[in-house]
């Protein structure tokens, strides 16, 4: 889901370059004054989709919830847990030149879990409690190029994206490619198409299509946004400086385990996959600096660990969480870097 959120992170950068691109051509304006007009359309694309934000460090606590743990489809374990997710991200521009752009990026994020219940084994059942701690560190490079296909416009990307949990190695590699075709484009109403290619020897889905559609009802100052297959919202601006937002966002996460127990794989990853319903309130605090609160319901949909070096479909542990709610904090920045030129 990361990759799928990077895409759209293309998709809006490429549209907002061209857009601002072309008005400046229109208007003759001086180079100057047209790197601050775009500037500020730049922030107002960043507050409306956070994804756009030079970084952030968000925290979720998520209310204490049943759990249960299944072993190649047996019950091993059903207890309660609290967790807590720790993220941060940060993207850096790196070099832009007529309608191309290369930036990297930085992501962190760590897990905590506090279980405790019975846990099921072929010697007897026992009360089991513990605690797991794990962190994750992900780096990646993207180019992107504004250009036309038969005279229609396109933004084509490629990435390459490491993750890992330990310094002296990449744990996990993926290539991505993108194409996206803006359909729609007005003061009020912007639609896009495109598709992503993953490369992951983990992945079951090579090819993903992505839309995202945004609107702007002006008589009541809603925006909607939807951005499939990651995020459906409605906000409203309250004032110059605040806004709320409602919907639901998929996330996901990744972890990385070293086994030590006969009859598994040494290394194994789980992905988990969730479901946020609920509503965010947020405050420019500076002129770049921006201050949330979000809460309403955490969602499991999936959780699996595989062997590494195997398919994501092909796991032996599931893991299920029971939807719980949850209440999240988050500072984020709006883009103050500049690339190259």
């Amino acid at each position: 889901m990361m990759l799928i959120k990077g895409f759209l992170f293309l998709l809006l950068a490429g549209v907002l370059v061209a857009g601002s691109t072309s008005a400046q051509v229109r208007t003759g304006l001086a180079s100057a004054k047209a790197d601050s007009i775009r500037e500020v359309m730049y922030d107002q694309m960043a507050a409306r989709y956070p994804l756009l934000r030079q970084g952030f460090i968000s925290t979720d606590f998520l209310s204490r919830g049943d759990m249960k743990v299944k072993y190649q489809g047996n019950e091993i374990f059903e207890g309660k847990a609290n967790i807590t997710r720790i993220r941060s991200n940060f993207t850096v521009p790196i070099s832009e030149w007529a309608n191309n752009r290369l930036y990297g990026n930085v992501s962190y994020m760590q897990q905590r879990l506090d279980a405790d219940g019975t846990f099921t084994r072929p010697e007897g059942v026992d009360h089991q409690s513990g605690k797991l701690n794990k962190s994750v560190l992900g780096l990646s490079l993207a180019y992107s190029r504004s250009d036309t296909i038969f005279g229609a416009p396109v933004t084509l990307s490629a990435s390459i994206s490491g993750t890992t949990d330990e310094m002296s190695s990449i744990k996990r590699l993926t290539y991505a490619g993108t194409f996206v075709f803006p359909i729609r484009r007005s003061a009020t109403q912007a639609l896009s198409i495109g598709a992503v290619v993953i490369i992951d020897k983990a992945n079951t889905l090579p090819v993903i299509p992505v839309i995202s559609y945004w609107r702007k009802y002006q008589y009541s100052n809603l925006e909607l946004f939807i951005d499939m297959p990651s995020r459906l919202a409605l906000r409203k601006q309250l004032s110059k400086r605040t806004w709320v937002a409602a919907g639901s966002e998929i996330v996901s996460s990744l972890a990385f385990f070293n086994i030590s127990q006969p009859f598994l794989p040494q290394n194994a990853m789980q992905t988990t996959v969730d479901i946020k319903t609920g509503a965010t309130f947020e405050y420019l605090i500076t002129r770049k600096l921006i201050v949330g609160i979000n809460g309403g319901l955490f969602s499991n949909v999936q959780s699996r660990m595989f062997d590494s070096d195997k398919k994501a479909n092909d796991y032996f542990l599931e893991t299920n969480n029971k939807t719980v709610p949850y209440i999240g904090f988050s500072v984020s920045c709006l883009p103050f870097l500049k690339a190259l030129k």
